[in-house]
């Protein structure tokens, strides 16, 4: 894979067609924030967006030429969108209030869909396969789906932490992580989760596993959105998040 994008504050698109040897920037909106991108294929993509404040216009854009062009998308609301998932046809993309709204064509139509979470601010979702999917919030806010979204069951994690993104390395083992250095992990699909030490209190904002043994976290040390920004590090698993270090 040569190809890939990245997206950020003030509408900048960056998109690289060598490995990420070169980055060609593109502006759709200079006055949105881009909070997420995914690709269904090398040709169809899709982009959230919205602002710093929680009453400004949210963004959907859609690109059916590996980004090249990008077209803004009707979903039927104004609200902010920050999280993004796309399974095959399905595009499920989640924001402020509770708001998640779906298409199951590739993004022509979108139905908004009920969470019963209208307090919470819903920061990423994502689906292991095209039934199951999780939503991760502030409050310490995980929900649960397994019928592709039409109703959602919320988790209990026994915290009031904001909590930023939820993975799976299979079908049972899932990690959440959030604010404080918070670090969930589930070994039965959500039903339970147990916190586990990560040795720092910065913000975790980003994680990734390369396998089921070996994992990385990216850590901010400010939450604030604007410049002058402080700072973060990365760290490391090698054991199943048993034991983290810095790298």
């Amino acid at each position: 894979i040569s190809t890939g994008f990245a997206v950020g504050y003030y509408g900048k698109i960056f998109r690289t067609t060598n490995g990420g040897n070169n980055w060609n920037l593109t502006i759709l909106n200079p006055s949105t924030y881009l909070w997420s991108v995914k690709f269904l294929n090398s040709n169809t993509g899709y982009i959230v967006g919205g602002g710093t404040l929680q009453n400004v216009q949210g963004r959907l854009y859609k690109t059916t030429n590996s980004g090249i062009n990008w077209d803004s998308l009707n979903y039927g609301n104004n609200q902010n969108l920050v999280g993004l998932s796309v399974k095959n046809n399905n595009v499920v993309a989640t924001g402020y209030f509770g708001f998640t709204v779906k298409s199951t064509d590739n993004g022509i139509n979108w139905n908004i869909l009920s969470s019963g979470q209208t307090n919470i601010n819903y920061n990423h979702v994502g689906f292991n396969d095209i039934n199951t999917g999780y939503i991760t919030g502030t409050s310490g806010t995980i929900l649960k789906t397994t019928n592709t979204g039409s109703t959602w069951n919320t988790l209990n994690t026994n915290i009031n932490t904001d909590l930023n993104k939820t993975i799976f390395i299979n079908n049972n083992i899932g990690f959440t992580i959030g604010n404080n250095g918070t670090l969930l992990k589930t070994t039965n699909e959500g039903s339970n989760w147990n916190s586990l030490n990560t040795g720092t209190n910065y913000i975790l904002s980003d994680i990734q596993f390369v396998n089921q043994q070996t994992g990385y976290i990216i850590c901010n040390y400010t939450a604030q959105i604007l410049p002058p920004y402080y700072g973060g590090k990365i760290i490391k698993t090698t054991n199943t998040g048993a034991t983290w270090s810095e790298i």
